[in-house]
């Protein structure tokens, strides 16, 4: 038998991706669907896809290598299936190590301080899974230190960061469940809702709560009037001392992720330099 006309386009749009073939020739057996189209969504570290289906939309996730991103597969899962139903977050449709579907969200362009404040509120109020709680509490000085025995150039430069970090109680700080990476890309605001939906919670765990404060801060650049509104729409929020000793933190981590991750956009001589520049504010 020929192939249709669908077949072949659909056959040329990822013939060159192997691994996204695969991924959703096993997803539309196991869910008895058919994909009508393909689009690849933007990224900076996972492979994205948007993919029609005869019913509805789904997105699906190459994941990137976990050992380069430090992350742990295990406990995204972990937290996705604690979390649904909750309508923080798209529905999680297929786990598998190396790939993920999950629902597709249409979004509206505008994502206001309101919508995140009640969406992390609910995030930080979900019970830590008891297999999180057995896990020694993760703290931003474990991440640049993991990210400095890749770079172990940088460490000169860092030194006198990883003692101001070193001498504060990281557990004296509020935890709970955290995204962790809340940048602009990884925040959507479905159409008709009050509340916004986090996405790519691999790197989620049982964290700091002020963490995800400060990386909504840095990320989406927020003004202090933005702080101030975000931390009242939360209710009972950390404070600013808190969230801006995670400030520091994340700005460090943020330098050398870019460094490991785009060594020729990020030189060695370019990141010792951002690193003498960061400051506690």
């Amino acid at each position: 038998m020929e192939p249709s006309i669908f077949q072949t386009k659909l056959t040329k749009q990822f013939a060159a991706n192997d691994r996204l073939r695969s991924a959703l020739a096993e997803y539309q057996s196991l869910m008895g669907v058919t994909a009508t189209k393909i689009e690849s969504l933007s990224g900076t570290g996972n492979q994205s896809f948007k993919i029609t289906l005869e019913q509805g939309e789904v997105v699906l996730r190459l994941n990137a290598d976990s050992r380069l991103l430090g992350v742990d597969r295990q406990i995204e899962k972990l937290i996705l299936e604690t979390i649904a139903g909750l309508g923080i977050a798209p529905e999680l449709k297929l786990w598998r190590e190396d790939y993920l579907v999950i629902e597709f969200t249409n979004s509206s362009a505008e994502v206001t301080t309101s919508s995140i404040a009640k969406t992390l509120h609910a995030l930080h109020q979900v019970p830590v899974p008891a297999a999180l709680k057995r896990k020694t509490l993760w703290t931003p000085v474990e991440t640049i230190r993991d990210y400095l025995k890749l770079a172990p150039d940088a460490v000169p430069a860092f030194a006198e960061h990883l003692v101001i970090l070193d001498r504060f109680d990281w557990l004296s700080l509020p935890y709970g469940v955290c995204h962790i990476d809340l940048n602009p890309n990884n925040i959507l605001q479905p159409l008709d809702t009050e509340t916004a939906q986090f996405i790519d919670w691999e790197y989620a765990r049982q964290g700091p709560i002020a963490y995800d404060f400060a990386v909504l801060c840095e990320t989406h650049h927020l003004s202090s009037a933005q702080v101030d509104d975000l931390r009242s729409d939360y209710h009972q929020a950390p404070s600013k001392q808190e969230i801006e000793i995670c400030q520091f933190a994340y700005r460090l981590i943020e330098r050398l992720w870019l460094h490991l991750t785009a060594p020729n956009d990020h030189p060695l001589n370019q990141l010792m330099r951002d690193a003498r520049e960061i400051s506690l504010a």
